[in-house]
C-alpha cells in the first residue's frame, strides 16, 4: 500500500477508513483477502476466534464507569 497524499486543512472533513469498534475491526478482518492470502485461511480463523472469545468475555463484565454512574446512582 502507498500512503496517501498529505492532507492540508481539516482531515475531519474525510471519511473515515478505520473501523470504529473492535467488533467491526475483527469483521473486516475476517472477510480480508489479502490477509487470508499471506496468513492462511488457519491463522485468520485462530486469530477471529481467539478475537471474539476476547470480546465476548470483556462485554461480560460490568466496566468501574458502569458500575459507578449507572448502578450506584439508579
Amino acid at each position: 500500500m502507498q500512503p496517501r497524499p498529505q492532507v492540508t486543512g481539516s482531515a475531519y472533513r474525510l471519511a473515515r477508513t478505520l473501523p470504529r469498534t473492535l467488533y467491526e475491526a475483527v469483521d473486516r478482518f475476517s472477510h480480508c483477502k489479502p490477509a487470508k492470502k499471506y496468513l492462511g485461511d488457519d491463522f485468520v480463523r485462530a486469530f477471529i476466534a481467539i478475537k471474539q472469545a476476547e470480546l465476548d468475555a470483556y462485554q461480560a463484565v460490568i466496566s468501574s464507569w458502569e458500575r459507578e454512574h449507572l448502578l450506584l446512582k439508579v
